[in-house]
């Protein structure tokens, strides 16, 4: 299978292998240093917790959670595709005057250009 791939490409792909290894060690570690004691914190503050502190774990609860679901958002945002389409949009060209009709649920039309510029389209 190897056989294929010149020594090069394979020395390139085992050296990004090791720093893929280490970003992820550090990253674990990293992890694992803030948010276990995060966690104990959370668990001694909650209700019926030895140092129970109802405004203090809600904050730091609160700030948890929002970092927690921040890398989510990013991926999110970032699957998003660009030229995403507008999905049934009718439209008249010329400001009105034009016969309306449907550009196929895309953002850009061949007879009006880009629809999402030039705001032209209105939803059915």
């Amino acid at each position: 299978m190897f056989s294929n791939f010149s020594q090069a490409l394979l020395e390139l792909f085992v050296s990004s292998l090791w720093e893929t290894i280490v970003m992820v060690g550090i990253s674990g570690l990293v992890g694992a240093l803030i948010g276990v004691p995060l966690g104990v914190f959370l668990r001694l503050t909650d209700e019926g917790g030895v140092l129970q502190n109802a405004g203090v774990n809600r904050v730091v609860g609160g700030i948890v959670n929002a970092v927690r679901s921040t890398p989510f958002i990013i991926l999110l945002v970032a699957i998003i595709p660009a030229d995403a389409p507008s999905h049934g949009f009718i439209h008249r060209h010329g400001g009105g005057r034009g016969a309306a009709h449907d550009c196929g649920g895309s953002v850009y039309c061949a007879a009006g250009g880009n629809l999402a510029a030039r705001g032209r389209s209105r939803p059915d």
